[in-house]
C-alpha cells in the first residue's frame, strides 16, 4: 500500500511539473481538451483528477476514478458541484478545510510571481463511503485565475491515503521550489466543526439577524427548537453568548 501511495505522489508531481511550465491565466475549456488524455490515464494508478470551475461553482471534467473514489454515480457530482464535495467530507473536517484553504489563498497571494507558478497546494481530510465509513485522502491543487487576476479553475487530483502516512488531522501544505508552509485550522474553527449542520445553519441566519422565531419560521420547527440549539451551540463553543457564538463565523 506505501509503495502505491509512493507512486500515485511520483504521478501528482509530475503532472505539476507540467503544469508548471504552463500559463496562469488560461482558458478552461483549451486546458480540458489539452490535459483530459492523459489525466483520464490516471485513472488506471488509482488517482482521481478533476477541473473545479469557480464561476460555474462545478466540476467541469473528472476522470473515470472520480466518482469511484466516493463510490457515487457521475450524475450526483455533476448535478450537485461543490455541494457534492460538502456532503461527503466529514462534518468535523469540511470547516476546517475552508479555513485551512482560506489562508493557503492568502500566503498564496502574498508570493512572487516565480513562486506562484511552482506552487503546489496540499490537503488532508476525511471522506465519507456508502456504508458509513470514513477514510482519509490527500488532495493536490493547482489554481489558475482568469485575465483579471480572479479564481478562475482549479486543476486537482484526489487520492486515497493508506497504512500509517495520513496525518490523522486536517492539515494544508503549501509547496513551492523553496519553501514548504504549514497550515493548520485555528481554535475557533476547531470548535465550529462540533457543531451539527442543523447547528450551523442556525448559527448562519442568527448572524444574519433573524431572531429564534424568524429562524424558526424559516427552517420550518419549533421556535423552543431554536433555544434548544442555541444552548447546545454555546456549550459547544464555550461562550458565554450568541455574539461572542456568531462572531467566530468571521474567519470563515
Amino acid at each position: 500500500m506505501e509503495d502505491l501511495e509512493f507512486k500515485a505522489d511520483l504521478e501528482i508531481k509530475n503532472w505539476f511539473s507540467i503544469l508548471r511550465n504552463a500559463k496562469l491565466n488560461r482558458n478552461v475549456d483549451h486546458m480540458i481538451a489539452e490535459m483530459s488524455p492523459g489525466l483520464n490515464q490516471l485513472a488506471d494508478a488509482k488517482i482521481a483528477t478533476f477541473v473545479y470551475d469557480f464561476r460555474q461553482s462545478n466540476y467541469r471534467y473528472f476522470n473515470s476514478y472520480f466518482p469511484q473514489i466516493f463510490q457515487v454515480n457521475e450524475e450526483k457530482i455533476r448535478q450537485e458541484g461543490f455541494q457534492f464535495m460538502q456532503s461527503v467530507t466529514h462534518p468535523e473536517d469540511f470547516l476546517k478545510c475552508l479555513y485551512v484553504t482560506k489562508q493557503a489563498v492568502i500566503e498564496f497571494s502574498r508570493m512572487k510571481d516565480i513562486e506562484q507558478q511552482s506552487s503546489l497546494f496540499r490537503l488532508f481530510f476525511r471522506i465519507r463511503r456508502p456504508n458509513d465509513s470514513w477514510v482519509w485522502v490527500m488532495q493536490s491543487n493547482r489554481t489558475y485565475t482568469d485575465d483579471d487576476q480572479q479564481l478562475a479553475f482549479n486543476v486537482g487530483f484526489l487520492v486515497e491515503l493508506f497504512g500509517n502516512q495520513h496525518p490523522f488531522k486536517v492539515i494544508g501544505v503549501l509547496e513551492t521550489n523553496g519553501r514548504t508552509i504549514d497550515i493548520i485550522p485555528d481554535l475557533g474553527t476547531e470548535k465550529l466543526s462540533l457543531l451539527s449542520y442543523r447547528e450551523m445553519e442556525i448559527l448562519q441566519l442568527i448572524k444574519s439577524g433573524l431572531s429564534s422565531k424568524e429562524v424558526g419560521q424559516k427552517l420550518n420547527i419549533t421556535e423552543n427548537t431554536v433555544k434548544a440549539h442555541r444552548k447546545n451551540m454555546l456549550k459547544k463553543l464555550e461562550v458565554r453568548n450568541m455574539f461572542l457564538a456568531t462572531s467566530m463565523l468571521d474567519n470563515l
